[in-house]
């Protein structure tokens, strides 16, 4: 059995391992369609067990969506590398961590990335999520 302070030596080695140059781009593009994955799974419990029950409705014999998890997955894989090679240049464009930086940084992020990664992000998933053609989703 393995005690606390060797699994935190092993955990922490993976995580440099990880996030290291070698493997930083295909770290950050998987942990984007696990986290996207991982909202589907609490949306899904949201839809239900009712946990918001003023926006939703309380559906408990409901099966749960494989099928939608999974392509919320693929989106995440799908739009990973864009996020990745944007904050890498967001970080050239804008080297630094002052203030006024981060605040450039941040309004970049709004005005430029946000815009194309929410409509690549709805135009993506709502055809797919519901299995609708594009002509369909665009209507």
């Amino acid at each position: 059995m393995m005690n606390g302070s060797r699994l935190f030596s092993k955990v922490a080695a993976l995580t440099r391992r990880l996030y290291s140059p070698k493997y930083l781009a295909a770290t950050n593009i998987i942990s984007g369609g696990f986290f996207l994955a991982i909202s589907d799974g609490i949306e899904q419990c949201n839809e239900r067990y009712g946990f918001l029950k003023e926006h939703t409705k309380h559906r408990p014999d409901q099966g749960w969506n494989w099928g939608r998890s999974g392509r919320m997955f693929l989106m995440g894989i799908a739009l990973g590398p864009f996020n990745h090679y944007w904050y890498i240049y967001l970080d050239k464009f804008c080297p630094g961590i002052k203030k006024k930086t981060i605040f450039k940084k941040v309004i970049l992020d709004e005005i430029v990335a946000s815009p194309f990664f929410i409509c690549a992000f709805f135009l993506a998933t709502a055809g797919s999520l519901s299995l609708t053609g594009y002509t369909e989703t665009l209507q």
